[in-house]
């Protein structure tokens, strides 16, 4: 039976990049081999370079794997098909004919992906990635900013790899790419800064990139070798090679990248919030064939820095926040000491740095009242007669011209625009910015078209371009102290206009204020990607631990302990912020609690721990109370086994829980909880302290715990109209005393 090759021959005749299948190529990169099996193990695509291996085509294509190697070797690889996990950092190893392979395995469809590729240079040792690992904690601690890590990481990959460059490679909202940091070999000119068209990483290119997170290119002057089948029916597109590491390339990037005089690539993806933020893009300029274990590691550095990408972006965020609300809060003393009498006060130039603008302007009725660079009054009236036919609120544009058709004088290009109500708007200006944009090659050239298909540019020499009519743009955090500004003016706005009662709203402002202090940092910690990190320090550190195949020096097993233990409660730290941030937030309803059933269903459920602490607890009977279960399940856990925590090691813990009813207070009942030990107790000068939120009593600070859980107790009992007051003697014990309201909706 005559094989068939389903090598896609039509890719010279494309007319568009974006329509080709560079997924199904049918061929691939010939420093290895592909064997494609059904659920049954048969093969039935090979590529047509098995030969080079010592496989016949006749004894491989249509028989099962059992009897295409040696049975030793066709035992260990159909266990590992059996096993149907398959990891890219843990590859199939195998031998045939005195030739070592590392086999990545994947599933396409229907069909297993085998691929086979020599490993000559042998494995990495495990000690370097240990290295690595905790190189790159130092790296954290010693640079500051996004693009001071991404050089680092370049650095620190072209070490481990050895190309000739490293860059970089970062996406804007167009996908046009930057090369944001760059290391390479002295004799090289310098790419850093330059910039490429989306054309240069099609869209189905980058698709490919966010599903396949490194891709290899040995030489690009390779001769594809074609799938080959005996199903006659069959084509390129019946196998999807996405997640294939021996993938043909396209021809169109192959040619890219000899007009660059690359001759090797080795890729790997930076996502950030489940999207391609960039690439880590390496450059020999001749043929280089990484080993498997050195690839994972430079992939491992792309792990480290896609884990720090958003947590960077977000110190930076923070710290123009910061910065930011230092201004605002300038300019809300002036709002507050009510120096402020007429509309055009408020124009002052505190209002105009506040946003990091130029000028600003406020339309009050038939009024403007401007300070700083402002456009003219009559741009300012078509303006907002154009926001107000667009019912917009609110507008931010770095290019007022592009999105409005409007051109501003006085080089004013952006704008930040509210509407405060119908007769009054807040705008803030800001400068033209002209920058000039060193593009590798002409962009508008980048993929040039004749009868034969397409081609990319053959000169990649720098094409500048002076980009006008765009301000800077307007950062997030620029927009967000806007906003408290805009609220600000108008509360002070309406008591210009009405006259009223000022010192009640500043109050009410106040108590927002101190009411959100606390939550604030939490929300802004709690809302980012900050456990992602240490999930993955965890992750490596366990499997570094684990796989017995790797040894380590008692120290060097211990530090990596010692870093999963601290990453551990790092993450429960950020639990119980989460926990005291629902107890301040949460919207619950009151129902009737059973406290002595509600006690034992705690006491059961906890039995092994209160057995092996040796713990008496003595419980008088409870009341019957209206409150919220999970709350207040949560607030008797706390105290119970914080009196655990802290018991002496030389004394069984005694815990005694009792209650009485106290006299009505203006007609309303209240009952009094009182829980004591015999445990460690504390000094009475420090009864408030411990309520507070991160607050450890020095002497107790070698026990494990996030100093939350007494700050979470205060919180539970607030909510529901009561109070709770500690007492103890140091080494004697402690008492907590809680007195809550029979029903808190009487209160």
């Amino acid at each position: 039976m005559k094989a068939i090759s389903i090598e896609n021959t039509e890719l010279a005749n494309l007319t568009n990049c974006d329509s080709e299948p560079i997924h199904t190529p049918g061929t691939i990169q010939p420093h290895g081999f592909l064997l494609a099996l059904d659920t049954d193990y048969k093969v039935k695509f090979c590529s047509k370079n098995i030969s080079d291996f010592q496989l016949s085509l006749e004894h491989t294509l249509d028989q099962n794997i059992l009897s295409v190697f040696d049975p030793e070797q066709s035992i260990i690889i159909k266990k590992y098909l059996d096993n149907s996990i398959f990891e890219s950092t843990k590859p199939l190893t195998c031998q045939h004919q005195e030739i070592y392979f590392n086999v990545n395995v994947h599933r396409s469809g229907e069909y297993f992906i085998l691929e086979f590729e020599p490993f000559p240079d042998g494995n990495l040792e495990l000690s370097n990635l240990y290295l690595q690992t905790k190189k790159f904690t130092s790296i954290l601690s010693e640079t500051i900013g996004l693009k001071q890590l991404c050089q680092t990481i370049s650095e620190e990959v072209k070490f481990i790899t050895g190309y000739d460059r490293v860059m970089v490679y970062t996406f804007d909202e167009k996908f046009n790419g930057e090369i944001f940091a760059e290391a390479k070999n002295a004799e090289l000119e310098p790419f850093l800064g330059l910039h490429y068209p989306h054309t240069d990483i099609p869209a189905q290119a980058r698709a490919l990139y966010q599903h396949n997170l490194m891709r290899m290119i040995v030489d690009v002057n390779y001769i594809p070798a074609p799938l080959l089948t005996f199903n006659k029916e069959a084509d390129h597109e019946q196998l999807d090679l996405s997640h294939s590491l021996l993938r043909s390339v396209s021809p169109i990037h192959i040619e890219y990248l000899k007009n660059m005089g690359v001759s090797g690539t080795l890729t790997i993806s930076l996502m950030s919030d489940n999207k391609l933020w960039g690439l880590i893009a390496c450059h020999h300029y001749s043929a280089k064939n990484l080993p498997h274990y050195v690839r994972i590691s430079a992939r491992l550095q792309g792990h480290f820095l896609t884990s720090q990408i958003k947590v960077q972006k977000v110190a930076e965020e923070y710290a123009l926040k910061m910065k930011l609300d230092k201004k605002l809060d300038a300019f809300l003393a002036i709002l507050d000491s009510h120096s402020l009498k007429a509309e055009n006060d408020i124009t002052v130039e505190e209002l105009v740095s506040l946003t990091n603008s130029h000028g600003v302007c406020l339309v009050s009725d038939a009024s403007v009242y401007s300070y700083g660079d402002v456009p003219e009054i009559e741009e300012i009236t078509t303006l907002l007669k154009i926001m107000s036919e667009k019912n917009f609120q609110f507008v931010s544009s770095a290019n007022v011209l592009n999105d409005f058709g409007l051109y501003l004088s006085r080089q004013v290009a952006g704008c930040l625009y509210y509407k405060l109500d119908e007769t009054v708007s807040l705008l803030w200006f800001r400068n033209e910015f002209k920058k000039e944009i060193h593009w590798a090659g002409d962009p508008d050239k980048s993929i040039m078209k004749d009868q034969s298909g397409l081609s990319p540019r053959k000169s990649f020499a720098v094409w500048k371009e002076v980009v006008t009519n765009y301000s800077s743009d307007w950062q997030q955090a620029e927009i967000d102290i806007a906003n408290k500004c805009v609220y600000a003016i108008q509360k002070h706005y309406s008591i210009l206009k009405s006259k009223k009662v000022q010192k009640t709203q500043s109050k009410l402002l106040k108590k927002l204020q101190q009411a959100n202090e606390e939550l604030e940092n939490i929300n802004w910690i709690s809302t980012h990607d900050l456990k992602e990190p240490l999930r993955k320090i965890r992750v490596f550190a366990s499997m570094l631990l684990n796989q017995e195949k790797f040894t380590f020096d008692p120290q060097a097993a211990n530090l990596i302990g010692r870093m999963a233990a601290s990453a551990g409660k790092m993450h429960n730290l950020l639990d119980d912020l989460m926990s005291f941030a629902k107890v301040k937030n949460g919207e619950y309803v009151y129902e009737e609690i059973n406290l002595n059933e509600l006690l034992n269903f705690i006491l059961e459920e906890n039995k092994d721990v209160i057995q092996e602490s040796k713990c008496t607890v003595n419980i008088d009977s409870l009341p019957i109370v209206h409150g919220i279960t999970v709350l207040m399940r949560q607030l008797l856990s706390n105290l119970l086994f914080n009196s655990i925590k802290f018991s002496r090691p030389d004394i069984s813990p005694v815990i005694t829980i009792r209650s009485r009813l106290l006299p009505l207070k203006e007609e309303i009942a209240f009952y009094e909880l009182v829980i004591s030990d015999n445990g460690q107790g504390f000094e009475n000068q420090y009864a408030d302290l411990i309520f507070k939120a991160f607050q450890r009593l020095q002497y107790t600070a070698q026990i494990e715990g996030t100093g939350m859980g007494l700050a979470i107790c205060k919180k539970i009992v607030e909510m529901h109209k009561g109070k709770i007051v500690g007492e103890g003697l140091l080494n004697q014990g402690a008492t907590f005393t809680i007195t809550l309201p029979f029903h808190p909706d009487h209160v």
